[in-house]
């Protein structure tokens, strides 16, 4: 099907040494160095603070039925550890009566700001080796804190009244007060506004919802900015914004989302000279989705993935360009994933709480952050030098439907290849599997992670009517998760096994299948194995991290997909059948595409795809785009009436890669994936591979869908970095 010349057996990719620029580079995975639990009887933990070798939490205790505490506790760092020392505070309040628990804890070196919504708060400072607490004033909803200042929003004065204490020169903490417009607010619903910043001479408050006077039927939510000024804190209000920051000693309101492709964030600070918000902030990604509470410390910004559990730290690369450089990972799972807003920076250090509340996560941000290594082998060599046998083996290169693939042809026992180039602790593998033959009661196969002897390692064990992950620990074997799943013999799938922590994942197709968690092997090698099995692997991947889902689109009712930028724009749409849908493009005359995502430079992309028309022309296509640059650089596979093409338009000249024939039946649904990893380029028609070229014109870009002359559905699209 493909019938080219191949170069390399194997492409060793460390991503720094590949001469790109550093906006390219996958975000390294970082795990806690150290976990603390909340002792009991405190229980659900909302959020830390960290200063050096202390540790503040807020959590709660039970008092009685009616009644519970919020308590401020304190641990402190040594030599064993990190240990519990006291109970600052232990703030008596109802919790029936408290609707929304919007309490909250914030620092800024050694003083600390707690807020309660049915209670007191308080100011914390280190003195010493120990805090000490002081009742500031009463209800809040919010805290911050800002070099000697601590800040609670109240409604004391005002629906937003912020109530700002500093110490006096006798070492007494008065309250100053900004307050904005009168009004009102539900006095059950809150204590007062919402998220604020402060820096030492302004404040950005997202109000939350209040009312103006006399009229509870009209709802005022927007951004208040307070000034100081020699006569106190002059006010500007501004449309509501869904976020408030801190950037240096300016304050900043969140920009409406979904501007330049990759930005996860971005934020608006005033110009110096007019004042205007102007100044844009951004923090890129090549994970598509908005970050929740980023805190902007230094050259750094660090930024809560949501629903992902993971923190993502950003590094400055230009004056106000954020990078995604790492993500702050569980290396066991157990407890949960991060709570969003519940983390704090201190130097390189980032405590995050988990969403069980009972243990913060203590990480470690080196100064240099190391892309991980990715490797990958398609085989298309004359040798296979990085692969030592072991076992019943026949290891052999050969070739099917025009590709090159490592095939194992005896079934008498256990039979493994190793790889002998990659070594570590987090790793991925994943490789297109095809069984040939099965033999005896038991045969399967499979991947092996972590191995460091033939007694001792994980792997993945593929049969008849299961997928299992197993381990191997000083020659005693088991399984510890399994799914049902019915193999095929003679179908091509896509398997892949991570370690990543203390978490095992396994998928199929691109899907995770079975999960589990194991601290019995920290690190090792991966390899090929099977039992009585004759099988066949091909373009083998392996890297120092999991699978990240980069976008996904189903095309249905679900909220708050990014949008697509679709050329031409009255072509394409979204047809809805109740919840579910298509994205349709109607055109069958020119060019059409659909572009989304992050530039990247590693992405599987997949759909389902309808061709419905072609026109009589006899040059119409469907199918999907990787790496697009612009309009007229990016990759391209794509379904005509007659063939499988696999193509790419450089400075706007077009060249065909590689082509099958194929027969293409109009209104026929075809599952199609785009692989753009490394130099390799390969397009997969209902999960077999169906062209490959080797190619580095295009380095990087974004993923869509196209057409030429021909309308089509698109259905079920995602994008995936191995």
């Amino acid at each position: 099907m493909c019938n080219i010349v191949r170069i390399a057996a194997i492409a060793v990719v460390a991503y720094a040494s590949l001469a790109l620029s550093p906006a390219l580079a996958r975000p390294t995975y970082l795990h806690e160095i150290e976990r603390v639990q909340i002792p009991s009887p405190y229980f659900g933990a909302s959020y830390v603070c960290l200063e050096g070798d202390h540790l503040l939490v807020l959590a709660i205790r039970n008092i009685d039925e009616n009644y519970n505490a919020r308590a401020l506790l304190h641990f402190r760092r040594g030599t064993g550890g990190w240990q519990f020392v006291q109970e600052l505070v232990g703030d008596r309040y109802d919790y029936m009566g408290d609707w929304w628990s919007n309490e909250d804890l914030a620092c800024d070196g050694p003083i600390a700001a707690m807020s309660t919504p049915t209670g007191s708060s308080y100011v914390a400072e280190l003195i010493g080796s120990n805090w000490q607490a002081t009742r500031i004033t009463g209800s809040a909803s919010h805290s911050a804190v800002h070099g000697n200042t601590a800040a609670f929003g109240s409604h004391a004065r005002g629906p937003v009244t912020i109530e700002l204490a500093r110490k006096n020169t006798a070492g007494v903490w008065t309250l100053d007060y900004a307050v904005g417009p009168p009004g009102a607010r539900v006095d059950h619903e809150y204590s007062g506004p919402g998220q604020f910043a402060l820096t030492s001479d302004a404040i950005a408050v997202d109000t939350g919802v209040y009312h103006p006077p006399g009229n509870w039927n009209e709802d005022i939510y927007e951004i208040q900015v307070f000034d100081r000024s020699p006569v106190g804190w002059q006010l500007t209000r501004l449309p509501h914004h869904d976020g408030v920051a801190t950037i240096g000693n300016e304050v900043a309101v969140l920009k409406d989302p979904w501007g330049a492709f990759g930005e996860v964030a971005s934020y608006l600070t005033r110009d110096p000279s007019t004042r205007a918000w102007t100044v844009q902030h951004s923090l890129f990604s090549e994970r598509v989705g908005l970050v929740h509470d980023p805190r902007f410390v230094g050259d750094r910004a660090y930024a809560n993935f949501g629903p992902e559990g993971e923190i993502g730290v950003f590094v400055r690369e230009s004056e106000r360009l954020y990078r995604h450089r790492a993500t702050l990972s569980l290396a066991n799972p157990t407890g949960g994933t991060f709570a969003v807003g519940s983390f704090d920076v201190d130097n390189d250090r980032v405590a995050a709480l988990g969403n069980a509340s009972k243990t913060v996560y203590v990480f470690r941000v080196p100064t240099t952050l190391t892309p991980p290594t990715r490797l990958q082998e398609t085989f298309e060599g004359a040798s296979t030098p990085n692969w030592v046998a072991w076992g019943k083996t026949d290891w052999r290169l050969a070739t099917t439907g025009g590709s090159r693939v490592f095939r194992q042809h005896n079934t008498e026992g256990d039979a493994r290849a190793i790889l002998q180039t990659f070594d570590g602790t987090d790793q991925s593998i994943q490789a297109d599997v095809r069984f040939l033959s099965l033999a005896g009661s038991t045969p399967w196969a499979g991947f092996m992670v972590r191995y460091t002897d033939p007694q001792n390692f994980y792997y993945l064990l593929v049969n008849a009517t299961s997928v299992q992950i197993r381990r191997m620990h000083n020659g005693v074997f088991g399984p510890i998760a399994q799914v049902p799943f019915s193999l095929v013999v003679g179908r091509m799938y896509q398997f892949r096994l991570e370690a990543v922590g203390t978490r095992l994942r396994a998928f199929v197709n691109g899907n995770m299948v079975a999960e589990a968690v194991d601290a019995t092997h920290a690190r090792g090698r991966v390899g090929l194995t099977m039992w009585r099995t004759s099988a066949e692997y091909d373009n083998v991947v392996v890297a120092a991290s999991p699978q990240r889902e980069l976008f996904r689109d189903p095309f249905s009712n679900a909220c708050c997909t990014r949008p697509w930028t679709a050329i031409p724009s009255n072509q394409w749409t979204l047809q809805l059948t109740g919840d579910e849908g298509v994205y349709r493009q109607a055109s069958t005359s020119g060019p059409a595409r659909a572009v989304n995502g992050a530039p990247t430079q590693d992405q599987i992309v997949g759909a389902t795809v309808r061709p419905l028309q072609f026109n009589a022309s006899g040059t119409g296509f469907v199918g999907l785009l990787a790496r697009h640059v612009n309009q007229t650089n990016y990759y391209y596979g794509v379904l005509t009436q007659n063939r499988v093409s696999l193509r790419k338009v450089v400075n706007g000249v077009v060249t065909v890669l590689d082509e099958t024939p194929y027969t293409v039946t109009p209104n026929t649904a075809y599952v199609v994936r785009l692989e753009a990893v490394g130099s390799w380029i390969r397009m997969y028609v209902g999960g077999w591979l169906m062209v490959e070229r080797q190619d580095d014109s295009l380095k990087t870009g974004k993923y869509g869908l196209v057409t030429q002359d021909a309308s089509a559905t698109f259905d079920n699209f995602r994008a995936l970095g191995p």
